[in-house]
């Protein structure tokens, strides 16, 4: 049998304790859940292409690591910008974009 593999700080109990919340929690609390996490200033949700997805997740985990420790002199990660900025849009892409924002 494999062995499950939890993330630092996951174990089964605690897998188990989420699966065990959203299959008991109603309807209406899923919705009052959704609409608190649209009301949360912090967040914001934004359309991206299926292909940036990993650049932006990279992004992000840098940021939240930035933040989590103390750092002398601050530098953005260039190779993932340089990725952002090199990414090729399509036309569509790009009409979609400018529409949208």
């Amino acid at each position: 049998m494999k062995e499950n593999k939890f993330p630092p700080g996951w174990n089964e109990k605690r897998v188990q304790s989420v699966i065990d919340y959203y299959e008991n929690q109603t309807e209406d609390e899923a919705v009052a859940e959704a609409e608190a996490g649209l009301q949360d200033e912090s967040v914001t949700l934004m359309e991206v292409p299926t292909e940036l997805v990993p650049i932006v997740s990279e992004l992000i985990i840098a940021q939240r690591k930035s933040r989590s420790r103390p750092q002398k002199n601050k530098r953005f990660r260039t190779s993932s910008l340089r990725s952002i900025l090199d990414f090729p849009r399509s036309k569509e892409w790009t009409s979609r974009w400018v529409h949208h924002s």
